[in-house]
């Protein structure tokens, strides 16, 4: 672990060695437009003849813009990436590789991030940003510090919506239920009929039921001829009109029974082409495209830091709760620290302790999180990984990584043998009684175990 730590900080760290940047080598914002209220995704451009592995850089926004969702492109290898705000206006952000992989590509976008403009900015006015200390660091050690380089915002308004707009909205629905999807017209002409052909992705249908908002659609007479799509083409014909206007310039018209497959997966997108709709003199008015994406209910989280110390005389188990994003942060406070193995729902994470941090997944259902320390053999013992892993799961003590024939001891807390054993595969598990700690033995690792 040790050697893993410094091989990052390495990495991390400012070279030692400047070079002089190349004219040729540039890390940029192009300049842009915005209008007040919007958001959009702006991009950081690296120009570069260096072969480069790392980089750090300083983003200065506009006052009245913010940022989010920063990540790396494509160019990206296994590079793990960074940010921080050092002072108000300022994005800090850092990319570093534990295998000095380069960056890929020699010119386009190397970070993105979206930019949100405040509601009161002023149309027409200018605003200036840069980006500064941009130092990108070579394999040896040595690095290149880039050109500040300007940028300017134009603030300018917001594009016009369409006068007569007929769409859907994004929307949740859950594997295997039914969503009443509302169709929606924003109008200035004066309709009582409309055609349109709206096609469904694979894992939602229609149940053949179309309804209509009585606020916007009345009259004694509706004409409905919307077709179900036997041949499983997933694509309805829609063809709907009334004795009357419809009423009203905006809000729901018609609402239509979509339904999720018992496996759907989510983020899959509905599209409504062809659309077109007609006045009390059947003339035209052809309405652009729309579409809209169903997802499955998103679950919230609650990103938790845990910070372990001392961690020489622990062996934890934590226990997640649905809904949760765990945060795990080890911190080394003496030389007898030694993680020895990190388990989510029984599965070694080990490898994803990345940079002292290991982050679960989406929490979809009541998990356990096993932590646990190897116990050093002498003084002053440096950090290391040990090929064994113990750790309590299901009431077992588990060893992994033996060899056979490997004799395998389990004590008490003091030093009382309780069994021993030889290992027949490279995985034991050891019935024990649950509610103690034990520390396992093998070769040169011993281990505490909680169950």
């Amino acid at each position: 672990m040790k050697k893993t730590m410094k091989t990052l900080l390495a990495a991390v760290a400012v070279a030692t060695t400047a070079m002089s940047a190349t004219a040729d080598d540039r890390f940029y914002i192009e300049n842009f437009d915005i209008a007040p209220g919007e958001t959009k995704t702006v991009s950081i451009m690296l120009d570069n003849a260096g072969d480069y592995v790392a980089f750090q850089s300083d983003v200065y926004l506009p006052e009245g813009l913010t940022a989010d969702n920063w990540t790396l492109t494509e160019r990206k290898e296994d590079h793990s990436f960074s940010k921080s705000n050092p002072a108000t206006g300022v994005t800090r952000i850092v990319a570093i590789t534990l295998t000095n992989s380069s960056i890929k590509g020699n010119t386009g976008a190397l970070v993105t991030f979206d930019v949100t403009a405040a509601e009161d900015l002023t149309v027409g006015t200018t605003l200036d940003g840069k980006v500064t200390s941009s130092q990108f660091s070579y394999i040896n050690g040595t690095y290149e510090t880039l050109a500040e380089e300007a940028y300017t915002v134009t603030v300018v308004e917001a594009p016009a919506e369409p006068a007569n707009r007929f769409y859907i909205e994004d929307f949740e629905i859950e594997a295997g239920g039914t969503y009443n999807l509302p169709f929606y017209l924003t109008n200035e002409g004066v309709f009582n009929w409309f055609t349109a052909t709206l096609t469904l992705p694979e894992g939602l249908s229609f149940d053949g039921t179309l309804t209509y908002n009585e606020a916007r659609v009345t009259g004694t007479k509706i004409y409905d001829d919307t077709s179900y799509p036997t041949d499983g083409s997933k694509v309805l014909k829609i063809d709907f009109s009334a004795r009357n206007d419809f009423e009203g310039t905006e809000g729901a018209l018609v609402y239509l029974n979509i339904v999720a497959d018992a496996d759907f997966t989510g983020n899959a997108t509905i599209t409504l082409t062809d659309i077109i709709f007609y006045d009390a003199d059947e003339v035209e008015y052809p309405l652009e495209d729309a579409s809209c994406v169903a997802t499955l209910p998103a679950i919230e989280s609650n990103e938790v830091e845990l910070l372990v110390q001392n961690s020489y005389y622990n062996n934890l188990t934590l226990y997640l709760t649905k809904g949760d994003t765990q945060k795990l942060k080890i911190e080394q406070t003496d030389d007898y620290f030694v993680l020895n193995t990190i388990l989510f729902n029984g599965e070694d994470v080990t490898e994803d302790f990345i940079e002292g941090v290991y982050t679960t997944p989406a929490i979809e259902e009541n998990s356990v999180l096993n932590i646990s320390f190897t116990i050093p053999t002498a003084q002053n013992a440096p950090m290391q990984n040990s090929r064994i892993k113990a750790y309590g799961h299901r009431g077992d003590v588990v060893v992994a990584g033996c060899e056979r024939g490997e004799s395998i001891a389990v004590y008490d807390v003091d030093g009382v043998l309780l069994r021993t054993m030889y290992a027949t595969s490279d995985t034991m598990r050891i019935a024990m009684p649950t509610d103690a700690v034990y520390v396992v033995k093998v070769a040169d690792a011993a281990v505490k175990v909680a169950l």
